[in-house]
């Protein structure tokens, strides 16, 4: 028996296949504010599962259609077509499984994150105990206070919007938890279990404000050469607390 217009059905097959795997992304993708490591649940969830199955299923079908398309004595009606579709399936059904792996997590399970950290140090060790707020951010709070109100301008800042949005202070917060630590305390990880966000988040946030510092070009104000008064008076605090021979440096 002849497969019925075999090239037709197996093009509509994986054009069902291609549909199921760009809803499956489509639903899936998280969004880049991962805030406490945010899952999809619920209805989501089960969408995804639906979608998934229907995506394989598809393509049990599109290899069956194929192989019936062998027949004992030779190739039968539309075999030079069905032979084109078998040698590119492989490709197709490999690029829809990495388009899947690449844009959700599979069996991912929830993981438990809390501000209270960084709300503790932000809102009571800035004002009550400064020393503790230098210790885990290298700045005084008035330093800090100082930094949040130049970023609040730079553009990058100003086109945040919404309820969810990250603030200032927890931008430069993560910021300089991550360039104040080194070694493991430095890792993506570490830093989100510290702030309580998602890993996600804390490499969006270290990117986000590096931009902003660069925005409003605050290196041109911050840094600068001494002046040679000042480097007169470097170069007598240097001879004074070790010896003249090194007072040039």
């Amino acid at each position: 028996m002849a497969i019925l217009s075999s090239r037709s059905i197996l093009i509509r097959i994986l054009h069902r296949a291609l549909t199921a795997s760009a809803h499956l992304s489509a639903t899936a993708t998280l969004s880049n504010n991962d805030h406490a490591g945010a899952l999809i649940d619920g209805p989501s969830r089960d969408q995804l599962n639906l979608l998934e199955l229907e995506m394989y299923l598809l393509m049990a079908e599109g290899v069956l259609l194929l192989t019936e398309g062998m027949g004992e004595d030779g190739l039968k009606e539309d075999a030079v077509s069905i032979l084109d579709f078998r040698v590119i399936l492989p490709t197709i059904i490999s690029s829809l499984l990495a388009n899947i792996e690449s844009r959700r997590y599979l069996n991912r399970s929830r993981i438990l994150r809390h501000s209270a950290t960084t709300d503790l140090l932000l809102n009571y060790y800035k004002v009550e105990r400064p020393d503790i707020f230098r210790n885990k951010l290298r700045v005084y709070p008035e330093t800090f206070d100082g930094l949040v109100t130049l970023l609040k301008e730079a553009p990058v800042f100003l086109s945040m919007t919404g309820y969810n949005a990250t603030s200032v202070e927890m931008h430069l917060a993560i910021l300089l938890y991550r360039l104040g630590h080194y070694g493991n305390g430095a890792s993506i990880e570490e830093v989100a279990s510290w702030a309580g966000v998602g890993a996600g988040t804390v490499d969006c946030i270290t990117k986000r404000t590096l931009f902003a510092i660069f925005q409003i070009d605050l290196e041109s104000s911050a840094v600068r050469w001494p002046t040679p008064e000042e480097r007169e008076q470097y170069k007598q605090w240097v001879e004074a607390m070790s010896c003249p021979e090194w007072r040039n440096g």
